[in-house]
């Protein structure tokens, strides 16, 4: 993934799909809910390679 494009990706309504494929708020969703339960989302990508993305919720 290109860097300009991980710099977006958990912005709300970013997307890469066409116009009307997609709504932009899967990953912005995803980063909120964790947020709110003291979790973190991280995202490393090597372009050409492939993505990770690491979602850390705590436990009590």
């Amino acid at each position: 993934m290109p860097d300009d494009i991980l710099a977006r990706a958990f912005e709300p309504f970013f997307t890469t799909r066409d116009v009307g494929a997609g709504s932009g708020l899967g990953l912005s969703v995803t980063r909120d809910i964790l947020v709110a339960h003291r979790g973190e989302v991280r995202m490393e990508s090597r372009l050409g390679e492939g993505t990770c993305v690491t979602l850390r919720i705590p436990v009590n």
